[in-house]
């Protein structure tokens, strides 16, 4: 795909587990025109947590994500928890909105 052709790039709950995050991002970084966003949708890093697993030992970190975003030259615009119910008191989604800086 051409450098800076695309004005979005979706990913939804695809790219949690990816190995080497920063690479994928810095192609999409490379393929997204300036200013346009990036929009993730996972499983929330919260959903996974018990005293077997606690926060951090399995999905990335919410600050994991916003480290990688950052690296890679993305600006965290929006952040989304999702799922949240009176039976299920912690979130379920997490949905993240990144906008490309740079050229």
């Amino acid at each position: 795909m051409a450098s800076a052709s695309c004005e979005v790039v979706l990913a939804a709950h695809t790219i949690d587990r990816v190995d080497d995050l920063g690479r994928l991002l810095r192609q999409v970084h490379r393929i997204l025109k300036p200013g346009m966003p990036l929009v993730l949708s996972m499983s929330h890093p919260y959903a996974d947590i018990s005293p077997e697993h606690p926060y951090g030992t399995g999905a990335r970190t919410i600050g994991e994500w916003f480290t990688a975003l950052t690296r890679a030259n993305f600006r965290t615009d929006q952040l989304h928890e999702l799922g949240a119910t009176a039976h299920h008191p912690a979130p379920t989604a997490l949905v993240l909105r990144a906008r490309k800086e740079g050229s």
